[in-house]
């Protein structure tokens, strides 16, 4: 997937510095402590996120700092600045940076076994120690609603953003805790069914619901339900997947999604 992203993504344009901490021409040079492969696909992630700032016009905006953050750890840049680059995301938006962390460590299945964590170590910890209760808690129905109403949304499709909402509380309804999804695996897989059955009948009446039309803070959901497709079925999953993948990098070139969701369609 990642070569198939690399041969998408053009070659930036010339970098300029944003604020203090991230500048757009800055490729911190290989470290020994990972290998070349590992570097090669870090500065490939590396150059995507500068180009979505560039795209933005060189505005940095919260997940900018999480994607950068990504990179420099596949990259074996030090813990201090990767940290400092979290922390800032944070104070930016928590909530942002509690769902982020909340997904991520979802994915990779738990707190120690998570990307940051493996380069921070506690003070990872420590960072999401405040995003507990959201971890556990803000994907469910009523959280997400409350969440939508801090939200600017004038102008967007607000019907399609509580469709992508009532997915989103389905999606992780025992999955945001590893031992509950464990004892509700089967009702798990039932709802990642009626999820998927949703989301196809999204595409195909909208395309990828993106950021023109949900908006910068729904506009990943779709990505992130593309996990779980299909329910138990993985021939389903991977169909599910390839039907769609063409749309999903037409939207992502359109910058209708952060390139850190796109590997969700693979």
């Amino acid at each position: 997937m990642l070569k198939i992203l690399i041969i998408i993504i053009s070659l930036l344009q010339c970098g300029t510095l944003i604020g203090h901490d991230i500048q757009t021409n800055f490729f911190p040079g290989y470290q020994h402590n990972v290998s070349r492969e590992q570097y090669n696909q870090g500065y490939a992630r590396l150059k995507s996120a500068y180009e979505q700032i560039a795209n933005d016009e060189y505005t940095v905006k919260v997940p900018d700092y999480w994607n950068v953050a990504v990179s420099y750890s596949i990259m074996g840049v030090s813990s201090d600045t990767i940290y400092q680059l979290l922390s800032k995301m944070k104070r930016l938006d928590s909530v942002t940076f509690c769902d982020y962390s909340a997904y991520a460590i979802d994915v990779q299945n738990g707190l120690e076994k998570s990307r940051f964590f493996s380069v921070l170590g506690p003070i990872y910890s420590e960072l999401v120690r405040s995003c507990n209760l959201s971890i556990t808690n803000s994907l469910t129905l009523e959280k997400l609603i409350q969440n939508k109403t801090r939200l600017e949304i004038t102008g967007l499709n607000e019907e399609l953003i509580d469709r992508l909402i009532h997915l989103m509380s389905k999606d992780q309804k025992f999955r945001y805790k590893s031992s509950l999804h464990k004892q509700n695996f089967k009702k798990q897989a039932k709802l990642d069914l009626e999820v998927s059955i949703e989301l196809a009948e999204i595409f195909d009446q909208f395309g990828y619901p993106g950021k023109d039309i949900v908006g910068e803070h729904y506009k990943n959901y779709a990505c992130l339900f593309l996990e779980h497709s299909g329910g138990e079925n993985l021939s389903e999953n991977l169909a599910f997947k390839e039907k769609y993948l063409p749309m999903i990098l037409d939207a992502f070139k359109m910058q209708q999604l952060d390139f850190e969701y796109v590997q969700h369609a693979d």
